[in-house]
Formats: C-alpha cells, sequence, structure tokens
C-alpha cells in the first residue's frame, strides 16, 4: 500500500510536487532543547529495526561511537493556511542519527531514526503512530529551565532534567558549535507506516530566524521507557565547551506529507528538498 505516492523523476519535478502539496504542510514554532552525544555503536545497533543499519558517522566521531540526539520541548503546530487553528503540545525525542536503508533505494540516506518519543497530546500521539513513530501519550510539565515527563497513571517520573544556559542566544544557520547538529538536523526522519511502507520526513527548520542558546543539563532517567536513553543520571555540556553538547533551540518548522522512501519516483536527497 502506497498511502503517500510520489510520482517525481528528478530535482526540478521534485520541487514542484512540494511545492503543490503546501496546502497540506504543517507548520510550527518550536522552543527545544537539543542534544547531540556520540553513544556506543554497538547499542546504537540494537536500537535499530530491520531495515535500516549505522551509516559512516561525521568526520570526526571516535571510534566505535555513533551519533544520538535527544530533544525535549513545546511544539506550536498548525495546517498551512488556518493559522487560527493551532495545537501547542510537549514532545520528547530520542534518536539515533546517520542510519541508512539497508535495501537500494533512490535515496538511501542518511537518515535520522526515532527510537523514542513521548508526547502529552492524543491527536499528535495518533498522527505520529499511524507514520510509525513511536509515540508514546505521556504527561510533561516545563518550566523556562526543565522538563520532566511522567505517566498519567500513578504520575510516576520517567524523566526529569534540568538546563541552565552557559552562553547568549545567537543566529544558528551556519553556527560553527553547531557544525555537528545543523546538518544531521536536515536529514529526513525514516519510519514504517502501520501499513508496512517505509516512509521518509523532512521537517524544515527556517535558518533565518533561527536562534540557539547553549546549555548545561543534567537529567534524571527512571526505567527503561525511553529506548535510547538509558536509566540513571546524565550531564552534558553545552555546544560551546565541546562538538557535540546541548543547546535550547527556538526556531520555525514545517513538514510536507511524508513519501514512500522505497519508490523508484522519490528523490530524497536533503539538498534537493530544500
Amino acid at each position: 500500500m502506497n498511502a503517500f505516492p510520489t510520482e517525481v523523476g528528478d530535482a526540478a519535478s521534485l520541487a514542484s510536487v512540494t511545492r503543490s502539496r503546501s496546502a497540506f504542510t504543517l507548520e510550527g514554532s518550536a522552543d527545544l532543547w537539543i542534544i547531540f552525544e556520540y553513544g556506543d555503536a554497538s547499542y546504537a545497533r540494537t536500537l535499530l529495526p530491520d531495515y535500516v543499519r549505522l551509516a559512516t558517522p561525521p568526520p570526526g566521531t571516535p571510534p566505535g561511537k555513533h551519533p544520538m540526539m535527544y530533544s525535549f520541548g513545546t511544539h506550536t503546530v498548525r495546517l498551512h493556511g488556518l493559522p487560527r487553528i493551532p495545537m501547542t503540545y510537549r514532545e520528547t525525542i530520542v534518536g539515533v542519527c546517520n542510519v541508512e536503508l539497508k535495501e537500494p533505494a533512490p535515496y538511501t540516506g542518511p537518515y535520522s531514526l526515532m527510537t523514542a518519543a513521548t508526547v502529552d497530546r492524543l491527536l499528535p500521539t495518533f498522527l505520529g503512530r499511524l507514520l510509525g513513530y513511536p509515540k508514546a501519550f505521556r504527561r510533561a510539565t516545563t518550566t523556562d529551565r526543565s522538563f520532566c515527563i511522567a505517566t498519567f497513571l500513578g504520575s510516576r517520573d520517567l524523566m526529569c532534567g534540568q538546563f541552565d544556559a552557559t552562553g547568549a542566544a545567537c543566529k544558528a544557520a551556519n553556527a560553527a558549535e553547531l557544525r555537528l547538529a545543523e546538518p544531521i538536523l536536515t536529514h529526513p526522519v525514516i519510519s514504517r507506516a502501520l501499513w508496512g511502507t517505509l516512509l521518509a520526513s523532512r521537517f524544515e527548520i527556517d535558518k533565518e530566524a533561527w536562534l540557539y542558546t547553549p546549555v548545561q543539563v543534567a537529567a534524571r532517567v527512571a526505567g527503561d521507557k525511553l529506548p535510547g536513553l538509558s536509566e540513571g543520571l546524565h550531564c552534558w555540556p553545552g555546544v560551546d565547551m565541546t562538538t557535540v553538547g546541548a543547546f535550547r533551540s527556538q526556531h520555525q518548522w514545517s513538514l510536507n506529507l511524508p513519501v514512500n522512501a522505497r519508490s523508484r519516483h522519490t528523490a530524497l536527497s536533503p539538498d534537493l528538498l530544500s
């Protein structure tokens, strides 16, 4: 079943299809704490579904390591053309970066893969599940320097983090401190829909208005409900202190309908979709 057919044969026609879908574009504003780190590659492999494998990591990745990403924060989303009907929700994402399809495809990668996600609203939880994202309905609370996830039944904390700024807000596009993060955030997200189709989705950030602030993070994770983020106390430095680290991201984003990642008509290179 191909619920999202894409009949494109070259970059020009792909751009035309992308523009023609503008009526179905989701648009949002995000205020997120984002963390990149080098995780153990052998552990990252255990998180992967059977249709992907680890791709070559970015230059500078230590031997035996692979980039992971964690995101905590708030989105306000609306359908393009309906600015007066927004929805705000809090979301957590845990993911493996730089993965690729095992089978031949017009674009095999790199992709990003969600290994865990929590949302505190039912509609985005349902829509995410439909597209194959591992979204779970959880309670979330946030302040200007904290984010906590808890179960609805029993209100047991699954994760609670504190985020303290270590620098001033700056323009993010082409920032030296985001030399690892910025390219990865352009990678399409790969998932397998409920009906079995491999889908690629690209969240596009408006780089003109994108701001980042380095932060240091202390977070405690309880249990194993966030695959990819192990139980215990985690501390991450700001991106102003290391090539991988934490920052606050304030940006606008858009998302068109996902496309079939295996279609012979699909050209998914991020360069072509920009």
